[in-house]
């Protein structure tokens, strides 16, 4: 039998084996680490103002990345923004999804992480928005002082991820 993870709890996982009902149910209750914790407690694009500004059916209509995306069809979405990106690499809304598409299917980020330059003007939402996925991609793949920057960078600019960016990079340095 194989194996079945859910998710769902950020301090525990439950693994279930066989099939239907009753099965037997393993609880195993080692608590993730702190960063883990970090990143589930604001890894939440279902909430996010921005995202949902762009996901609006007018504005997503003609979009069958987007589409995919709002169905919650992440392994579609993903090979849709994949080809987008290969073909107009400074997609910027084809980066973001892609990235938050892996990130709901428990994946790597699997592109480098580019970072947006924060210090130099004022960011657009868009580029804010990378920047805060970003840090919390470097977050769930552990590298911490990578992530840490980002949300320290974050915090300094006016927009939507600023007092969480500030928190997270609080909590970091710990």
């Amino acid at each position: 039998m194989v194996p079945h993870l859910h998710r769902g709890f950020p301090d525990r996982a439950a693994v279930s084996f066989g099939r239907g009902s009753p099965g037997i149910l393993v609880l195993i209750l080692s608590l993730p680490d702190r960063h883990e914790r970090l990143y589930w407690s604001h890894f939440a694009p279902d909430t996010d103002p921005v995202l949902a500004s762009v996901m609006v059916p007018q504005r997503s209509a003609g979009d069958i990345g987007m589409q995919l995306f709002q169905m919650k069809d992440y392994p579609g979405a993903e090979l849709v923004f994949e080809r987008r990106l290969r073909e107009e690499p400074a997609d910027s809304i084809a980066r973001l999804f892609l990235l938050i598409a892996r990130l709901e299917l428990d994946k790597e980020a699997g592109m480098e992480l580019e970072g947006i330059a924060l210090e130099q003007g004022v960011p657009s939402l868009w580029e804010q928005s990378v920047a805060w996925y970003e840090g919390l991609a470097l977050l769930r793949a552990g590298n911490t002082h990578q992530a840490q920057l980002h949300f320290s960078a974050l915090s300094r600019v006016q927009g939507p991820y600023r007092e969480s960016a500030g928190k997270l990079a609080k909590a970091m340095s710990k």
